[in-house]
């Protein structure tokens, strides 16, 4: 099955700072890692609408994965009806921060999954099911929308973190610096957030 691995661009109202800062998306390369031994899977970073459609009609694509930070959320929630329209047949997951913290954000029509946690192997199960031709309604660490976004926490333990896939990042490397330094990689420190915010 053919993947696209998306992150929406840069919203107008954040603070542009990415020509100071532009870091190696780390999580799509963790997805590529998790996907690419039983699927196909291609990249668009930083995508305007223009760009995902054409991409998604001339791939082929069967599963959209878009990674969310909150300043995205408006812009996703305008895009994926006219995503639907477009291609009925496309399954689209939102992941990402900003769903990790706030899934309910969104709990849209126009999105077939919601990943919160354990996203790894939430997102390998989902896919894996799909391309089987079947469509799976009930995981933990995901609220689809078949079952009305139906949320299961996630009670098992902390899933394990593969080393990841670096393939962004080893074919532009010059694309990602920190303010002066070039060719900076992202690391993963830590995974979710200990506070209690309401």
């Amino acid at each position: 099955m053919n993947i696209l691995l998306y992150t929406p661009p840069v919203p107008k109202q954040s603070i542009r700072m990415d020509y100071l800062i532009s870091c190696e998306p780390l999580e799509l390369e963790y997805l590529y890692t998790v996907l690419e031994e039983n699927h196909t899977v291609f990249f668009l970073e930083k995508g305007e609408e223009q760009s995902l459609f054409k991409m998604i009609a001339a791939s082929q694509i069967s599963m959209l994965c878009i990674s969310c930070y909150i300043t995205h959320t408006p812009y996703i929630l305008s895009l994926v009806p006219k995503l639907k329209k477009k291609f009925p047949a496309l399954y689209i997951a939102a992941g990402g921060v900003s769903a990790e913290v706030v899934p309910e954000h969104f709990f849209s029509p126009f999105i077939d999954v919601v990943v919160f946690g354990n996203q790894l192997s939430v997102i390998r199960t989902i896919a894996d099911s799909i391309s089987g031709k079947r469509i799976p309604d009930l995981a933990e660490g995901a609220a689809f929308k078949s079952n009305g976004f139906k949320m299961k926490p996630v009670v098992s333990d902390i899933e394990v973190v593969p080393i990841p896939k670096r393939i962004l990042f080893d074919e532009n490397s010059e694309r990602y610096h920190y303010l002066y330094f070039k060719a900076c990689a992202s690391l993963k420190t830590a995974s979710g957030c200990p506070g209690k915010c309401s």
